[in-house]
């Protein structure tokens, strides 16, 4: 166990080193925020991440525009690709306005049962993680998909055994979820696994960082495919971009 512990960690450092080393930057629909981590550093050294130029002042969310890499993607329809994006730019719209109102709604009297404040609250969590998911899951899919790299393979070989075995977890998780199927790293033990999520906000582990993000709510197929997921996902494991996969573990990695 412990010699095939060590194999994956080192298949992962491989992997980070290609692409860190192979690119300039990585891509711009990848949130900053799924890296980036505050690690612990002596005090003399933390000022300068401490001053009032650390934090971007709050601003609206500008969605993110897919019509370029969404653009004939094979095996879907332009109506199922329009549908979907204009759903992910209404939680965007929708982070927005609840933002704005939790910037001004009063704090007296709030509780656990039910306030203003805390339905925001809860809300905001539930609009965010929605249009973060989609801009992770448009990301990873491309109209010119190449097979994964060598060192991403050997990645997937040394967590999974074998490609085949990750497909069919990658499957399965996409049929048992409810709303979403995320391959992801998770820091607390460098590992790669598959989590799933039933709806924005539910069953996503604190700290895992998204690698592979599927969409399985019926909103992302049922023009094309009706109820047939099985359908779906044949149509869309052939557009995923690995290149994208293998740059954000990377980029986990490397924070």
């Amino acid at each position: 166990m412990q010699t095939e512990r060590r194999g994956f960690l080192k298949a992962l450092a491989l992997a980070a080193v290609s692409v860190v080393a192979g690119s300039q930057a990585l891509p711009n629909f990848m949130p900053a925020a799924w890296a980036a981590k505050l690690l612990p550093t002596p005090q003399s050294n933390r000022s300068h991440l401490l001053n009032a130029d650390s934090l971007a002042a709050p601003s609206p969310w500008a969605a993110v525009d897919f019509t370029a890499r969404l653009a004939s993607l094979p095996g879907f329809s332009a109506k199922q690709l329009e549908v979907h994006v204009a759903l992910y730019k209404g939680y965007v719209g929708k982070y927005n306005s609840i933002t704005q109102q939790l910037a001004t709604t009063p704090l007296e009297g709030t509780n656990a049962t039910f306030h203003p404040y805390r339905e925001l609250l809860v809300e905001q969590s539930f609009a965010l993680n929605g249009a973060l998911l989609h801009e992770a899951y448009f990301g990873n899919l491309t109209t010119t998909a190449t097979p994964p790299s060598p060192a991403l393979t050997k990645v997937i070989h040394a967590q999974f055994g074998s490609w085949a075995t990750f497909e069919a977890h990658l499957l399965a998780a996409a049929k048992s979820m409810r709303g979403w199927a995320v391959l992801g790293y998770q820091p607390h033990d460098r590992s790669l696994r598959w989590f799933g999520l039933d709806a924005h906000h539910l069953c996503s582990p604190m700290q895992t960082q998204p690698v592979l993000v599927i969409d399985v709510y019926e909103h992302a197929y049922l023009i094309d495919f009706s109820t047939q997921r099985d359908a779906y996902l044949k149509a869309l494991l052939p557009v995923i971009d690995w290149a994208v996969v293998e740059a954000r573990l990377a980029q986990a990695l490397h924070a």
